[in-house]
């Protein structure tokens, strides 16, 4: 059974001498001026563990890398076959979350592991839903376009965004929107609907600045957290908002 797996990854050039190590070099490179601004803006920090802020930022650099070359070895194929039990397990994970986490400063989206830290269960679900969306749009490839496809592409996607959202984590909800939308234009989309969208999303997007940006914020308050509505009205009004352009 290995040997055969091996000769078939070999056909299909999933084998570390065909990687294209320039990749590996961009990243390194990325990662190496990534680790001097981190150093360069924790050189006073007050040690507060075995390790500073710079040597955990080289020992996940270099753990990161040695986890892509792995995983640039595997063909996806055969991860994908796992999305329906990968998909059920978050959705598990992120329930677990809202009921049994601790509330840390307002929030719950860290699980403890003793021995090994915390982990924040949301950014599996970026991988979880890139892979969701993939299979999804590898089925319905020739039915993308249709209405009652959308609908349960909305249904298959929502409910992880929803869950991260009560956490609450309006960032990493963002993210996992923008992929998944965003799978839906690589994945061939008429666009139609992509026109169509933009034509709403873009009115709408200014209502919605002008809206948060008013004194009475009733309506929104009923979606966002206060901290929230504050973080974008930061973004969007720094001049107005200096406390929140600041990074904590």
């Amino acid at each position: 059974m290995g040997s055969n797996l091996l000769e078939r990854l070999k056909k299909q050039n999933y084998h570390l001498r065909n990687f294209n190590f320039k990749l590996v070099l961009y990243v390194v490179i990325l990662s190496v001026i990534g680790i001097l601004m981190v150093n360069s803006a924790t050189k006073n920090e007050v040690e507060t563990g075995l390790l500073t802020t710079t040597v955990k930022q080289v020992i996940g650099v270099i753990g990161g890398i040695i986890i892509m070359l792995i995983v640039a070895t595997i063909n996806y194929r055969s991860l994908l076959r796992w999305t329906p039990v990968l998909y059920v397990v978050n959705i598990a994970v992120l329930a677990y979350l809202l009921i049994f986490a601790d509330d840390v400063m307002g929030a719950k989206r860290w699980i403890h592991i003793p021995g090994l830290g915390t982990i924040q269960p949301s950014e599996f679900t970026k991988i979880v839903m890139i892979m969701t969306a993939t299979v999804f749009i590898m089925k319905f490839k020739d039915k993308i376009s249709r209405i009652g496809t959308l609908l349960l592409y909305m249904v298959v996607v929502l409910p992880p965004a929803i869950l991260v959202l009560e956490e609450p984590d309006l960032s990493t909800t963002l993210v996992i929107l923008f992929t998944v939308i965003l799978a839906l234009f690589v994945g061939g989309i008429s666009y139609k609907w992509v026109l169509g969208v933009l034509g709403v999303m873009i009115p709408l997007a200014g209502a919605f600045l002008i809206l948060i940006h008013q004194p009475d914020q009733t309506v929104l308050n009923m979606i966002f957290k206060d901290h929230q509505m504050e973080r974008i009205n930061g973004y969007f009004f720094p001049d107005e908002f200096p406390d929140q352009v600041r990074q904590q």
